[in-house]
C-alpha cells in the first residue's frame, strides 16, 4: 500500500503516504460541509496506481459543534447544567470567560465554538461545569476540563476527582483555591520575590461547608466533599476563623496543602497534629499597617496575614518557605516607607512552633566579591533577618541605598554610590571597586537613618583593595566540583545540595546567589512549568573575596505519555539504541522490565526518577505489585515509583530529598542494584572472592566497594579497558543492559556465566 484516500459524499478530502504500518490520526476541516448526513469513505492506494476496497461509514454534521451532558452522583443527567467555557492568554496572564450564547435542549448543553479562531487570542480553552451549593450562591467548578475538538462530551462522576476532607477538629470553613499553571517561572527578579506567578482562575472555589458527622464509636467527625480535576491543576487549602473573605488567601488560621493533588488517597485528612505553628513577634510602634506573609517555595504559592497586634500565629504544612514582614510608615518629613523583612526556613526544626522576630534595630552586613570587583551589602536586623525599604516621596520611589566610605591611611577619602543587585542572592547593594587606587582603606557604610525603620549600628573595618578587588591574603576561592546538566519535566521540583558541589579549605559556611529558582539552607530549589530549556549559573560567595561559579542547564523534556495498554515491540522500540546494546535492548523489552516512557533517547543519560521505574518494574516481576509504605515520602517528589523503590530500600533520599532528576552514576547503580538483588534473592548476595579489580578501584567509594565487587563478579558492569569510571554517569541503554543482566541472575538456580553465548562486555 502506498497511500490512503479519504473521501466526503464521493469528493476528495486527503490523500496521504504511508511509510510503515500502523495507525494514523488525521483531521479533516469540515466546517464548510452542511448540517445533516453525509458518507466518510476510506480506500487504500497500491503502488501501481490501483484501489483498494474502500470503507465507509455515514456521519451527521450537527447544528452545534459541541455538546455536553453532565450526570449527577446518581448518575441522573442534569437537566441544566452551567457551563463556562474559559479562555487562557499567557501573554498578559489572564483568564477569560468567553462569552458564549448556547443553547440547552433536554439536559444537553449545545454551542458552536470556532476552535481555530480561539487559539489564536488563547494558549488554552477550558471547559468548567459548576454546581450550585445549597448554602447560597456559590458556584463550584467540579469539571475542569481541556477542550479543542467537536463533539459530544459525557461529564459523568467517573471522570471527576472527589477528594473527601476530613477532620476531628470542629472547622468552620475551609477554602480551597485553583490555579492553572502555564505561564513561565522564570526564578526570582529580586532576592525579596518570585519573578513569576501561575493563573488564579476566576473560578476558584469558594469555602466549602463541612457536615457533621456522628462515627459509630460516639466521636465526632466534620467532613466536606471537594470535586476537581487533575489536568494541570493546583490546590491551595486553608481553613479560617470565621468572617467573610474576598480574597482566600489572606488571615488563614490554617494552611493545609498547596500543590497537586495527584497521587493523593480519596481522602485527605486535615490533621493538625502533623502542622507546624509559625509565630511572628514585631515592634509595630512606628508602624501604620503591618501583615505577614508565607511563600511556599516548591509551588511559588502564598498567604498574607494582617498583623493588629504585636503577635500572630499560622498552621502550616511541612515545606519549605520564605517568610515575610511588610509594614507601612509615615515619614516625619513627607512620604511613606514600605520596609520588608524576610527569612528562608524549612519545617524540619525541633519542637511544635517556631518564632520569628522582627526588627529592634539594624546592622550592616558585607562580603568581597573578588571576582567581578565588587562590596556587596545588605541590611539585616537584630535577629539575622534581612531588610530593605522602599520610600515613596512626591511621586518618585527610593531604595535608600546606603553610601560606601573609604578612608585610607593618609586621609583621602571616597565614596561610593550602590546598585541594586539582582545577581548575588541575599546582598541586594553591590559597589564597584574598579577606580579605587591601591592601598589599604577603612571601610564604612552612611545610611540615610530618618528612612529607616531602626538606627544602624555602623560597621567599619579595614579593607585591602589591590588591582579594583578587596585583598585578601592566602585566601582560596570555593572550588565547583563541575558544571551540572539535569533533565526534568515540564512541573517537575529539582532540589540538589549546594554541600555537595562547592567546597571551600578555609571558610565552614559559603554564601549562594543564583540567577533562576531559589535557595534554601543550601539547598537549591528550581521548578519549570512550560517545559523551557535554561542556563543557570549558581555562585558561592566565602565572604573573604572568594568568588566561584557553575553553570546549571536544565533541559525540560515533555514525553507524552504512551496509552496505557500499548505493548512494546521488541524489533521496533529498540530502534535508536547503540548496534552493540541492540540485542540486550529487544531482550529486556520482551521481559517486560523497561518501563514505555524509557523507550526512546537511549545515548541519554538516566535519572533516579527514571531507574526507579525500571527497577521496580523489574522486582514486581518477581514479587507481584508493590505497595509504598505509608511512611515514605519526600518533600520534591510524589513519583509513585520512587515511593515504591523507597519502601523497598532500592533508594533513598537525604533530610525528605531525594532528587529525583539527579542522573546516576555507575557505582550508584551498582548499589542499587546490589540492594535489589539482596531483597529479591539474598542467597546471591555477598562478597565473590576472585572478582575483576579495576585499574581506577581507588576512586571507588568505601560505600560502593562491595556492590561494585559484585556486580563485576557477576558481569553486570564490566568497565572498558580495565577502567570502570565509578563517579562517571552511564546512558540509559547501558543501564537497560545492567539491569537485565540482573533480571536474568535473580531468573537463575546458579548465579553464574548470567549471558552464555552473549557479549558481556556490552555494560
Amino acid at each position: 500500500m502506498k497511500a490512503v484516500e479519504i473521501k466526503i459524499d464521493g469528493i476528495t478530502q486527503r490523500q496521504f503516504t504511508v511509510f510503515s504500518p500502523g495507525e494514523k490520526k488525521v483531521s479533516l476541516d469540515i466546517r464548510d460541509i452542511a448540517i445533516g448526513s453525509h458518507s466518510l469513505e476510506v480506500r487504500p492506494v497500491f503502488a501501481d496506481g490501483t484501489f483498494g476496497e474502500a470503507y465507509s461509514r455515514d456521519f451527521i454534521v450537527p447544528e452545534y459543534n459541541v455538546r455536553i451532558r453532565v450526570y449527577d452522583a446518581a448518575n441522573q443527567l442534569v437537566t441544566n447544567p452551567r457551563i463556562n467555557i474559559l479562555g487562557f492568554s499567557q501573554k498578559d496572564r489572564k483568564v477569560t470567560k468567553l462569552r458564549i450564547n448556547p443553547a440547552v435542549v433536554n439536559g444537553v448543553w449545545m454551542a458552536n465554538l470556532d476552535f481555530e479562531q480561539l487559539t489564536r487570542s488563547y494558549n488554552k480553552i477550558r471547559c468548567s461545569v459548576e454546581s450550585r451549593l445549597s448554602d447560597g450562591p456559590r458556584d463550584v467548578p467540579f469539571y475542569f476540563r481541556t477542550i479543542g475538538t467537536t463533539g459530544e462530551k459525557d461529564f459523568d462522576t467517573s471522570e471527576c476527582n472527589v477528594l473527601g476532607l476530613t477532620s476531628r477538629q470542629k472547622i468552620p470553613g475551609c477554602t480551597v483555591t485553583t490555579r492553572i499553571l502555564g505561564n513561565p517561572l522564570v526564578g526570582f527578579s529580586d532576592v525579596r520575590e518570585w519573578g513569576g506567578s501561575v493563573f488564579e482562575t476566576a473560578v476558584s472555589t469558594k469555602d466549602i461547608s463541612f457536615v457533621e458527622i456522628r462515627e459509630d464509636g460516639g466521636s465526632q467527625l466534620y467532613a466536606g466533599l471537594l470535586y476537581y480535576d487533575m489536568a494541570d491543576l493546583w490546590v491551595d487549602i486553608y481553613s479560617y476563623s470565621g468572617g467573610e473573605r474576598t480574597e482566600p488567601a489572606r488571615d488563614a488560621d490554617i494552611w493545609y496543602h498547596s500543590g497537586k493533588l495527584d497521587g493523593m488517597d480519596s481522602i485527605m485528612r486535615l490533621d493538625t497534629s502533623t502542622l507546624k505553628t509559625i509565630r511572628v513577634e514585631a515592634d509595630l510602634a512606628t508602624v501604620e499597617e503591618a501583615e505577614y506573609m508565607l511563600l511556599n517555595i516548591p509551588t511559588g504559592n502564598t498567604i498574607s496575614n494582617a498583623l493588629n497586634s504585636p503577635t500572630g500565629s499560622v498552621d502550616i504544612m511541612p515545606g519549605f518557605f520564605d517568610i515575610f514582614l511588610l509594614t507601612g510608615r509615615v515619614l516625619k518629613g513627607g512620604g511613606t516607607a514600605s520596609d520588608a523583612y524576610f527569612n528562608t526556613f524549612h519545617t524540619e526544626f525541633g519542637g511544635k512552633e517556631k518564632t520569628f522576630r522582627f526588627g529592634g534595630g539594624l546592622m550592616d552586613d558585607f562580603i568581597y566579591d573578588t571576582q567581578s570587583q565588587r562590596i556587596l551589602h545588605r541590611w539585616t536586623d537584630i535577629h539575622g533577618n534581612g531588610y530593605s525599604v522602599m520610600v515613596r516621596d512626591d511621586g518618585r520611589t527610593d531604595s535608600c541605598i546606603p553610601i560606601l566610605s573609604l578612608v585610607d591611611v593618609r586621609g583621602s577619602s571616597y565614596r561610593l554610590h550602590g546598585t541594586e543587585s539582582r545577581d548575588s542572592g541575599d546582598y541586594i547593594h553591590a559597589y564597584s571597586l574598579a577606580k579605587i587606587p591601591d592601598g589599604v582603606y577603612r571601610l564604612s557604610f552612611i545610611s540615610d537613618s530618618e528612612r529607616l525603620a531602626f538606627p544602624v549600628n555602623p560597621s567599619t573595618t579595614l579593607v585591602t583593595v589591590f588591582n579594583g578587588a578587596a585583598y585578601v591574603p592566602d585566601n582560596t576561592p570555593p572550588v565547583a566540583y563541575s558544571d551540572y546538566t539535569s533533565s526534568i519535566r515540564p512541573g517537575d521540583l529539582f532540589v540538589f545540595d549546594l554541600s555537595e558541589e562547592f567546597s571551600d579549605r578555609e571558610q565552614a559556611e559559603l554564601k549562594f546567589s543564583a540567577t533562576a529558582g531559589w535557595i534554601v539552607d543550601g539547598l537549591f530549589f528550581y521548578r519549570d512549568l512550560i517545559g523551557q530549556d535554561a542556563e543557570i549559573i549558581i555562585t558561592a560567595y566565602d565572604g573573604a573575596g572568594g568568588v566561584t561559579s557553575f553553570r546549571h542547564t536544565i533541559r525540560v523534556t515533555d514525553r507524552t505519555a504512551p496509552e496505557s495498554d500499548y505493548i512494546p515491540i521488541p524489533e521496533i522500540d529498540s530502534i535508536g539504541s547503540s548496534s552493540w546494546a541492540v540485542p540486550y535492548v529487544q531482550q529486556a523489552i520482551q521481559a517486560n522490565i523497561v518501563p514505555v516512557e524509557l523507550l526512546d533517547g537511549y545515548q541519554t543519560g538516566i535519572t533516579r526518577r527514571e531507574f526507579s521505574s525500571m527497577i521496580v518494574r523489574m522486582a514486581e516481576t518477581f514479587l507481584g505489585e508493590i505497595i509504598p509504605s505509608p511512611g515514605v515520602s519526600f518533600l520534591d517528589t510524589e513519583d509513585q515509583d520512587v515511593l515504591k523503590a523507597a519502601s523497598m530500600k532500592f533508594l533513598t533520599g537525604s533530610n525528605g530529598i531525594f532528587s529525583p532528576n539527579e542522573y546516576i552514576s555507575r557505582q550508584q547503580l551498582c548499589v542499587i542494584i546490589y540492594q535489589a538483588v539482596k531483597v529479591l534473592r539474598p542467597d546471591l548476595a555477598g562478597s565473590i572472592p576472585g572478582a575483576p579489580q579495576f585499574r581506577d578501584a581507588g576512586q571507588i567509594a568505601p560505600w560502593a566497594r562491595e556492590a561494585v565487587n559484585f556486580c563485576s563478579a557477576n558481569n553486570i558492569i564490566v568497565g572498558s579497558s580495565g577502567i570502570m569510571n565509578p563517579t562517571g554517569s552511564l546512558t540509559r541503554e547501558q543501564a537497560i543492559i545492567m539491569v537485565y543482566k540482573t533480571f536474568i541472575l535473580l531468573s537463575q538456580e546458579d548465579g553464574l556465566n548470567i549471558m552464555p553465548g552473549m557479549d558481556n562486555r556490552a555494560a
